[in-house]
């Protein structure tokens, strides 16, 4: 296993452990409807934390350039933004 491989693991090990563990109660939680099929609120936090790391990983580790890892961010503020408060 080389070093960025380690290094994208065990960040999103350790991100989504915090994530999990003291946000996901109440950001981003996707409340039923008449249209979903579940029957209590569910967090949708984990995607943020997955694309966060990729991209931070991508960026330091050369992988492609500043204006992808801005752009990349900014979609996924907004996405975040959608998520909490269903626009």
């Amino acid at each position: 296993m080389n070093y960025i491989t380690l290094t994208v693991f065990t960040s999103f090990l350790l991100a989504m452990h915090f994530i999990l563990k003291y946000l996901s109660g109440f950001y981003a939680l996707d409340k039923p409807d008449h249209r979903k099929h579940h029957t209590q609120a569910i967090p949708q936090i984990g995607g943020l934390v997955f694309v966060s790391v990729f991209i931070i990983v991508g960026y330091f580790s050369n992988l492609f350039p500043l204006w992808f890892a801005v752009g990349s961010f900014v979609s996924l503020f907004l996405g975040a933004l959608d998520d909490n408060f269903d626009i």
